[in-house]
């Protein structure tokens, strides 16, 4: 057997790096998404990204950025790349197979490994508990990635719990588009999902902890896996644009807003309780309203 005698490394920093999470099922995604990278300028040039086999999405030469010399011996020396000024580029990431809703992130780059939103610390920390990240020690917000929300087309991927409405403001009926909802259980955010730009959710997340056993119903044989928990939605919604994908930093800066009642029967505006999710059903929820459209979730200001 011929021995192989490496001669020289390659080393190649690239302008961007990302992994997308789907947290609904704690997965990175590297495929079948669109993914590109622009300048933050008019008419900016759109850039592809590549996903590898670590599902890392990467960019190897962006516009305005200058490229570093491919061929080098060890020990690198990148450091005049890293030390080129900051621009600042738009991430846009879009599904064609519906699985996803639109992502749009302004980042500034180029940037030393992978790179992530800076806009966490600044959020109601307790309602991001659905996406903390704790590879590597305490629970850290989206640690080295971008959240992808799951878009109402998406089908339940399996072994998840499953919440859907359809949302639209008590005021005028106008659809809470790009809402982000809560789910709680024994006051805890368990769920954490983003309607569409027509007020569509559909929420997965992963099944709280095992309750004790509930009774079945009447007439029914028992079963070991009839649980159900007590879940608890909040709605943040500030009248985003629905005909445009809102960037994550206006998508996220809702949570800061005053939660949105869900209400459970117009037109007196009675609050939703707290709703039974079974262990294995999908939860579907609507306003109950007399002579207006019943499909509707309607959400109020407290």
């Amino acid at each position: 057997m011929t021995a192989v005698r490496i001669l020289e490394h390659v080393v190649r920093p690239v302008a961007l790096g990302v992994r997308l999470r789907d947290f609904a099922l704690a997965r990175d995604v590297g495929a079948g998404l669109q993914v590109a990278a622009a300048a933050d300028r008019p008419n900016p040039r759109s850039v592809p990204l590549a996903a590898n086999g670590r599902h890392v999405w990467h960019a190897d030469h962006l516009p305005g950025i200058v490229p570093e010399p491919v061929h080098r011996s060890e020990p690198p020396d990148d450091l005049a790349f890293w030390a080129q000024p900051q621009r600042r580029f738009r991430l846009a990431a879009d599904d064609p197979e519906d699985r996803f809703l639109p992502l749009r992130a302004d980042l500034d780059l180029p940037v030393r490994g992978l790179a992530s939103w800076p806009g966490w610390a600044a959020l109601p920390q307790a309602l991001l508990a659905p996406l903390a990240d704790d590879a590597g020690g305490g629970p850290v917000v989206c640690r080295d990635c971008l959240p992808l929300f799951s878009a109402p087309a998406r089908r339940n991927p399996g072994g998840v719990a499953e919440i859907r409405a359809q949302l639209a403001a008590a005021e005028d009926a106008a659809p809470a588009a790009w809402a982000l909802v809560t789910a709680s259980v024994d006051g805890l955010v368990v769920g954490l999902g983003m309607a569409d730009g027509h007020g569509r959710l559909a929420l997965f997340m992963p099944w709280p902890p095992r309750p004790r056993a509930a009774l079945p119903p009447m007439g029914e044989p028992p079963a070991p896996t009839h649980f159900s928990w007590q879940v608890t939605l909040a709605a943040h919604w500030t009248g985003l644009d629905p005909t445009t994908p809102p960037t994550l930093a206006a998508a996220m800066a809702q949570l800061n807003a005053p939660a949105r009642v869900p209400l459970a029967h117009l037109p007196d505006e009675t609050p939703l309780p707290a709703q039974a999710l079974h262990f294995g059903r999908p939860l579907t929820l609507r306003t109950e309203n007399p002579g207006g459209n019943a499909s509707l979730l309607m959400i109020k200001t407290p």
